[in-house]
């Protein structure tokens, strides 16, 4: 796409829109940098919607508030060319059906008035009609100022002397516009003028307070020039509770030195980068706390169905990981790239409050919770979780085991067969000890294996969600179609339980690199490598029982094993790859993926466990060359003999280093600056 193109700000309305255009579009504006995940963040609208009435339906549906000024450009340029009065010019519009200037009465969902209005430019009049069909009153607009000031006849009286009165300035409004404006303007090259496009504009605005009917004198008052005071009420708190991103107090000037800048701490320079791949991001963060709401934050978002939300949070949350010092000020947040206004209205709330409404209201949502249960079933994606809730209306495990068991994948069966077990943490010595037992079998086979434990172990984390166990070994050949062998020993001796996936596509490929048309047929279906793996069901075999009993009748039966089922993933890399492979399963999710746009957008490469290619040519790019023989010749491998004791252990420790600098070689020939495992905690 073109980069010479820079388009504003922009939302998508997905209402008559198919998933697979939503995607596209998506895609596409997001190539241009100018995607929004949600509506207040964004200056244009883009919609397939004909209607002003349906898109301002959405935009309440949204709790998105705005003041139509749709038409309000198109009076001053008319009042441009007027040879008579302002007034006499509007009223004429008006008859004539077009630019209506109208304060529209509907009701919201929850039965109460809501106002619109628009307004014209020095007009006088303010009366009523009602129509008997529906919930609508229609409503001049009295003006800003109560006075009426015509033109005079033939004095030219235009657009530069016309004065737009402050609740109808066009400035800073939002903008809907047809989504033809999109597709016109990149097959143009250029931004085209909206005119013709423009379906609705409206200045943004805060909501009105929601009121009884005991308190309609109060709101009448109100409407006709009264006082704009909120009074306190509880429906007007919790509307506002829910809208924290329309709180117009949340970043005024402050006298406290926390507000001030020249008190912020000094912003480190890796955090000036949009990259999370060029910063150290350790285990800890002094910001935890808040860092643990987004995260909830991110989780509702992934289960509302909104993948942009939930790169968006992942990218706010990776910049606060690797903010050195604790946030005391939401100008204070708002320095580090991925976090704008959104982010620091939320930081205003937790610093006040300890908490955030979003996170407090997901917690008493019953379908959130229920569909953060299914989520955490292995082999449950956000899309099937809301499938089980929203079409077949089941409420909790016992819904799936009654209704749908013979409908779920073998994985899923897995999942729900054992929930609370794969649900529950591995501590590192666990960790370790299944390790030790996959070489040590992998060894059986041939003593050449060398092993690396990658994922939240090697990031330091206390405590593990699965296993990631990668093996490799020196001679290439070893390592091509090894993984069922290994896994078929394993299954034997009882270790593994159930293999839930087993995939030979990086040996199906010779060991190379995947291809860039491989990729793109197999996108988003392999995660983020092509290796050879396996997803396997693990537990220990050895527990403190007797391993039979009698049964009546002279029979023995087999003890049931106590020991909680854990999730393990064997990967496989040959060695020429070994120090790419290690990096692509040891960093955290946004450290992934903001290393494969680096790779893209610096190299023009496309980074893959498997390997990196160039995306011009295709060719390998071989980051791990001469690794080995830069060891010989500094003599970090040393060869067998009698004067060098304890050889196997002494060549298996240069092994382990030699791993280590093949994974040096790749950050370095990527151009990053190395970053040890516990500093890409991203999240």
């Amino acid at each position: 796409m073109s980069s010479t193109i820079r388009f504003p700000p922009s939302y998508l309305f997905k209402f008559l829109l198919s998933d697979k255009e939503i995607r596209e579009l998506e895609d596409g504006l997001d190539e241009y940098g100018a995607l929004r995940y949600t509506i207040q963040e964004a200056e244009v609208g883009l919609t397939r919607i004909p209607t002003k009435a349906r898109v301002e339906f959405e935009l309440r549906k949204l709790k998105f508030v705005t003041v139509d000024v749709t038409d309000v450009g198109g009076a001053i340029e008319k009042l441009g060319e007027a040879d008579f009065g302002v007034k006499e010019e509007m009223g004429r519009k008006r008859k004539a059906g077009g630019g209506k200037k109208e304060r529209r009465s509907t009701l919201n969902d929850d039965g109460n008035e809501v106002i619109e209005l628009s307004s014209d430019e020095d007009e006088t009049e303010s009366e009523e009609e009602e129509e008997e069909k529906g919930e609508m009153a229609r409503k001049k607009l009295k003006s800003a100022d109560g006075k009426s000031c015509p033109a005079p006849i033939g004095s030219g009286y235009g657009r530069n002397n016309v004065k737009v009165p402050d609740n109808v300035n066009v400035q800073n409004t939002f903008k809907v516009l047809k989504i033809d404006w999109y597709f016109d303007s990149i097959k143009e090259g250029m931004l085209l003028p909206i005119d013709k496009y423009l379906i609705y504009q409206g200045r943004r605005g805060t909501e009105p307070p929601k009121s009884l009917p005991s308190d309609l004198l109060t709101r009448a008052a109100a409407d006709s020039g009264g006082s704009s005071n909120h009074k306190y009420s509880p429906h007007y708190r919790q509307q506002q509770s829910i809208k924290p991103l329309t709180r117009p107090t949340l970043l005024t000037e402050s006298t406290s030195e926390h507000d001030d800048p020249s008190h912020f701490p000094p912003l480190p320079e890796y955090l000036k980068t949009i990259y999370s791949c060029e910063r150290p991001t350790p285990l800890t963060s002094p910001n935890d706390p808040f860092i643990k709401q987004l995260k909830t934050i991110k989780l509702k978002r992934l289960l509302d169905g909104d993948p942009i939300g939930v790169r968006a949070y992942s990218t706010s949350i990776a910049s606060i990981a690797a903010y050195p010092y604790s946030l005391r000020s939401p100008n204070e947040i708002i320095r580090l790239p991925g976090c704008d206004q959104k982010i620091a209205n939320l930081l205003h709330q937790f610093l006040n409050t300890g908490a955030t409404d979003e996170v407090l209201d997901f917690e008493q949502n019953p379908r959130m919770q229920v569909l953060k249960t299914f989520y955490n079933i292995w082999g449950v994606a956000d899309i099937t979780a809301r499938e089980f809730h929203d079409q077949r209306n089941w409420k909790d495990l016992d819904d799936i085991v009654v209704e749908g068991w013979n409908d779920l994948k073998p994985v899923q069966k897995v999942g729900v067969k054992y929930y609370e077990e794969l649900n529950s943490t591995i501590p590192r010595s666990e960790v370790e000890a299944i390790g030790s037992i996959i070489l040590s079998e992998a060894r059986e086979i041939d003593p050449g294996y060398q092993m690396v434990i990658v994922g939240g172990y090697r990031r330091g984390k206390a405590e593990s969600g699965d296993v990631d166990i990668m093996l490799t070994h020196p001679d290439e050949s070893r390592t091509l179609g090894f993984l069922p062998e290994l896994t078929w020993r394993l299954e034997e001796q009882g270790w593994i339980t159930n293999v839930l996936l087993e995939s030979m596509k990086n040996s199906e490929r010779g060991q190379w690199a995947v291809d860039l048309g491989w990729k793109k047929d197999q996108a988003r279906k392999t995660g983020f490598d092509s290796l050879d793996k396996a997803l396997v069901v693990w537990q220990d075999i050895h527990f403190q029982a007797e391993e039979e009993k009698e049964k009546e009748g002279g029979e023995r039966k087999k003890l049931k094993n106590p020991n909680p089922h854990r999730r393990v993933d064997i990967i496989i890399t040959p060695w020429k790859t070994a120090g790419t492979a290690i990096i692509g399963w040891s960093g955290g999710t946004t450290f992934q993926r903001d290393l494969r746009k680096y790779c893209k957008k610096k190299k023009n490469w496309r980074f893959d466990s498997s390997g990196i290619r160039e995306r011009g040519t295709g060719e390998w790019v071989d980051l791990e060359r001469g690794v080995e023989v830069e060891a010989l010749a500094d003599g970090d491998i040393k060869r067998g003999g009698k004067e060098n004791g304890d050889v196997e252990g002494r060549i298996e420790q240069d092994m382990i280093e030699m791993l280590r600098k093949k994974e040096m070689a790749v950050f370095k020939g990527i151009g990053l600056e190395w970053r040890e495992p516990w500093e890409r905690c991203t999240g």
